[in-house]
């Protein structure tokens, strides 16, 4: 059997490959603790780091109540679920004179998008999710709604990156985008629940006064320059670590999950929470009902770099938000190409570059077609045209398609002005 050395927060996996990856014992990616200050915390434990974010957006937000659907209930919000969305941070039909302003108040979860795993394989992958349509949660799917915090809602807004024709003129200043170092964004991925379930999900209500209970949720952080990217899991999730394997230096006692080979879409065994996280999650305020939703996530694991120092593609994949490509899934390589043209349109398709592949093995329908999805570090090429680089003296060529800093909604969710013209 080959044997790959990988950081706990990783799994380096290749279609074809038919034995499956262990981590070496010296894994020198669980580092023990500092003995002095560390000054990259979040390079050198990232994911105590996410932990910690998470413990951070988690916090319980003050009591709301909102009428949903002619009922008046209680929401159950935690921080993010408090900040701007997709929907209001790019509006349908966008009007410079009028931008999205700051939530003052909450009215259940807007779930817009469905979740990519309950995407028929038919559908053009070359757009951006479906509509969530109420009958996809009735028939058991999921759906999601992307949150981000008000250092990243502002550096938008001021920016004028919330419609196309903004975005175009951002572009013709030549700069880069840059978001501040506090920015958060978080992705929730939610189903419907009954209401004896409340005990085992954090739960919330939709804006039409369905009970939801959440299934996924990845959290990205620019703390570091490309961000730090954690994805944590419900422990009931059907496949939780199939693949490509849980891993979590810091949350549980045993940092590593091996993917179950003869198994696909099992319930995996709830692992035991570390002594130090249960101790952060007295220190942060976590009690009674709220600290029992909670503590039924784990981390799936972070990442913070495109690659390891040998040049193979770090992997990470939520199997929920990312189930049907999760096999080669990466969050930095996906997210590198979020980018737009000098018309402020998106530049890269989110689906449908690549071809699907079926998986190895003897794998169940849903997990029988695989979609390859870009990963590893990005190709210049894909981003500069390089023809006549070296008349100008210009050495990476002529910028086509500007990056926006990770940041898929850009690309994905800014509406133009003219359509409110025709």
């Amino acid at each position: 059997m080959k044997k790959y050395l990988q950081p706990c927060y990783l799994l380096l996996v290749a279609l074809g490959v038919n034995s499956t990856p262990s981590v070496a014992e010296n894994d020198h990616y669980c580092r023990a603790p500092a003995t002095t200050k560390d000054h990259a915390a979040p390079m050198n434990y990232p994911d105590q780091f996410a932990w910690q974010l998470f413990l951070e957006v988690n916090q319980k937000a003050k009591k709301e109540y909102a009428t949903l659907n002619g009922k008046k209930v209680e929401l159950n919000n935690a921080i993010w679920e408090t900040w701007i969305d997709d929907s209001d941070n790019f509006p349908q039909n966008p009007n410079p004179a009028t931008p999205p302003a700051w939530p003052t108040k909450t009215d259940g979860h807007n779930l817009a998008y469905i979740s990519f795993s309950h995407q028929t394989y038919s559908e053009d992958k070359t757009r951006s999710e479906p509509d969530c349509r109420p009958d996809d949660l009735k028939n058991g799917g999921t759906c999601e709604v992307v949150y981000r915090n008000k250092a990243t809602f502002e550096y938008i807004k001021n920016n004028n990156l919330w419609y196309q024709e903004g975005i175009a003129d951002y572009v013709k200043t030549g700069k880069e985008i840059v978001f501040p170092i506090d920015s958060i964004e978080v992705k929730g991925n939610w189903k419907l629940i009954k209401e004896n379930e409340k005990r085992d999900y954090h739960w919330n209500y939709t804006t039409d006064g369905h009970l939801i209970g959440l299934v996924a949720m990845h959290i990205s952080s620019k703390v570091i320059p490309n961000w730090l990217w954690a994805t944590f899991e419900h422990v009931d999730n059907p496949g939780r670590c199939d693949l490509l394997g849980c891993y979590d230096c810091y949350g549980v006692t045993n940092p590593v999950t091996q993917p179950n080979a003869k198994t696909f879409g099992s319930v995996y065994p709830e692992e035991p929470l570390s002594p130090a996280l249960t101790k952060q999650y007295d220190k942060n305020g976590f009690k009674g009902n709220w600290l029992k939703e909670w503590k039924n996530y784990r981390l799936k694991g972070s990442m913070i770099n495109f690659t390891d120092s040998y040049g193979n593609a770090s992997l990470l994949g939520n199997s929920v938000t990312e189930s049907g490509f999760v096999a080669t899934s990466s969050c930095m390589g996906c997210h590198s190409r979020a980018a737009v043209t000098s018309a402020g349109q998106k530049a890269f398709p989110f689906f449908g570059e690549l071809p699907s592949t079926a998986a190895i093995g003897n794998v169940p329908a849903q997990y029988g077609l695989q979609f390859l999805t870009v990963n590893g570090a990005p190709n210049p090429a894909d981003f500069y045209h390089r023809a006549g680089n070296l008349n100008n003296n210009n050495p990476y060529g002529t910028l086509q398609f500007l990056q926006t800093d990770f940041v898929w909604a850009i690309p994905m969710r800014a509406k133009s002005i003219k359509q409110n013209n025709q």
